[in-house]
């Protein structure tokens, strides 16, 4: 196996071609490694260390444009998403949408992220997790998991900022939960005054929604590496369309999930903040590795995220009409009932 360190890099953007046959190379998640299809030499990528976080005020100009990838840049004219290409290919289908081509280009761009997490997660691993998701849901169709067919599986780099330390201010109330009575139960109150000291990834794309990207790239520190460019052979990249600053307007909610279960005072207890306020200190950029699945099921389109290092799947799953009306009638039974015993137990006076 060949090794390639921050002194043998054959270029300035990695490793282009195999040293033994001279065909592409691309990035291997079985083996950690570049591959090469053709004659099956691998090389192994030596990455360097991960650099400080830097000052939110700092943090978009550029950096280690020593290992700075050149890739050519097109926008998708549907949705808008920035694709990184890698010469010599300079249009393609939209990754994100779907759109046929995606071939408005733009300016090149340089990519020179702090960080980035490779593809750890197999293709092969992907199908599996994507047909185990594919039938847990009560609601899916019996069926789903033996007819989906997989039409495209594509790994993408996507842009996020991750930030390190986070100062957040607000208060909290908390009211204990008493079923069947009328009065309201025990109300605790408290302030929120820390800092957390976390990775806290916010995507700096455009090609993903809100509730897609929270729940798929949520990978840890441990992760992320300093950047090297042959992490990038073979896999595509979505530019950040997003600044720093831009991006910590998405803190609050990921920072919520983290102070209920360190103020919540106990689990029978509704829980609420308030007045949230949120000052990212310090932050990176680093590029996060997914998956992209379409899949076909009786004459629909499907798409679904799979993390690519943390397995985690999300998206658009089939559902079974007769398995939702059963659900729903279910509920209305229960309902009826429920209200007749409380009325049997509780008399008006």
């Amino acid at each position: 196996m060949t090794q390639i360190d921050s002194e043998n890099r054959l270029g300035p953007d990695g490793p282009v071609m195999c040293r033994s046959c001279r065909a592409p190379v691309s990035w291997n998640p079985d083996i950690a490694a570049l591959d090469c299809e053709y004659c099956g030499d691998t090389t192994a990528v030596s990455a360097p260390p991960l650099p400080p976080a830097r000052p939110l005020a700092t943090a978009d100009a550029p950096t280690n444009e020593a290992a700075a990838a050149h890739l050519g840049q097109v926008r998708c004219g549907r949705c808008g998403a920035r694709a990184l290409l890698e010469p010599p290919v300079v249009a393609g289908p939209c990754t994100f949408c779907g759109a046929p081509t995606a071939v408005e280009s733009e300016a090149d761009c340089t990519l020179s992220p702090d960080g980035i997490a490779p593809f750890t997660v197999p293709r092969a691993q992907v199908e599996i997790a994507l047909r185990r998701w594919l039938g847990a849901s009560f609601f899916a169709p019996n069926d789903v998991a033996s007819l989906a067919r997989v039409e495209a599986l594509t790994p993408v780099y996507m842009p996020c900022w991750s930030f390190d330390e986070v100062r957040v201010k607000g208060s909290w109330r908390a009211e204990k939960f008493r079923p069947l009575q009328e009065d309201n139960g025990e109300v605790v109150t408290g302030k929120i005054d820390t800092t957390y000291r976390d990775f806290y990834p916010v995507y700096a794309g455009t090609g993903l929604p809100p509730d897609d990207w929270r729940l798929v790239l949520s990978g840890d520190d441990e992760a992320v590496s300093g950047y090297h460019p042959g992490f990038l052979k073979g896999q595509a990249a979505e530019a950040a369309s997003r600044s720093a600053a831009e991006c910590v307007d998405d803190l609050p909610p990921i920072i919520e999930g983290r102070i209920e279960p360190d103020y919540k005072p106990e689990r029978s207890y509704s829980f609420k903040v308030m007045g949230l306020e949120v000052e990212a200190v310090s932050c990176r950029q680093v590029l996060l590795p997914l998956w992209i699945a379409v899949f076909h099921y009786r004459g629909k389109l499907y798409r679904c995220l799979v993390g690519g290092h943390s397995g985690l799947v999300h998206g658009e799953a089939p559902t079974s009409g007769f398995k939702v009306t059963l659900a729903v009638v279910g509920f209305t039974i229960l309902s009826v009932l429920l209200i007749l015993v409380l009325a049997v137990n509780c008399p008006s006076a």
